[in-house]
């Protein structure tokens, strides 16, 4: 049901100032309107989702939802960040923050789920933006065709890495994402990363906070 996917995104879209918004001709994306003052943030909203709304493809609609989602990731609106630690992963000469992002979308793919996958750099950042189709079988009291026509939305997943740190910081729309994430990042890492869990925070900031805070002791 991507309209619900749409109104999920720009409820948290909204949370952004109209300087902000205006800004995402920075990402020089093809798509995105020309960068502009639009004059009120309800005009820069609106342009901005015509270019959802415009595409043809689910598939399309749910890649440039998934480019704002890593664009909001290091403003003041999505909530809560989890801080996950990677130890001597990172260290590696042959480590690259977005393969292995794109790794644990890999691996939630081949956990048997649709996934629309995006990567994003900004500030030395590296952010990753995974959709997962939800799966869940409608209830017993639906017909088939209503339930067709009900299909729930994507979890989002947003990732965070710090290429020459070892951290990476996870936020979800939706807790029951976790335990798949967790999955995941074990197949990736070859490891339980339950114990690399280092706290959750309001903000990405929060979390970039801790990082820094915890690579000065070291």
């Amino acid at each position: 049901m991507t309209a619900q996917e749409i109104d999920v995104a720009f409820r948290l879209l909204s949370g952004a100032t109209e300087k902000q918004l205006c800004s995402f001709g920075d990402m020089n994306a093809w798509w995105l309107p020309p960068k502009k003052e639009h004059g009120s943030k309800k005009l820069a909203l609106e342009a901005l989702r015509e270019t959802v709304e415009s595409c043809e493809s689910r598939q399309q609609k749910l890649e440039r939802l998934g480019y704002f989602y890593c664009w909001m990731a290091p403003l003041r609106i999505l909530q809560t960040w989890t801080l996950i630690t990677l130890g001597d992963m990172v260290k590696q000469e042959a480590f690259n923050a977005t393969a292995f992002l794109t790794d644990i979308a890999k691996a939630v793919r081949n956990l048997g789920h649709e996934t629309t996958f995006v990567t994003m750099h900004n500030d030395s950042l590296v952010y990753g933006c995974l959709l997962v189709e939800n799966n869940e079988p409608p209830p017993a009291n639906k017909s088939q065709s209503s339930a067709s026509a009900e299909t729930p939305p994507a979890d989002v997943i947003c990732m965070c890495c710090w290429p020459s740190l070892p951290f990476m910081a996870v936020y979800a729309t939706d807790s029951k994402a976790y335990p798949l994430l967790d999955n995941a990042l074990t197949k990736v890492l070859g490891y339980d990363c339950e114990p690399l869990l280092r706290g959750d925070y309001e903000y990405l900031i929060d979390a970039r906070l801790a990082v820094i805070d915890n690579t000065s002791k070291d």
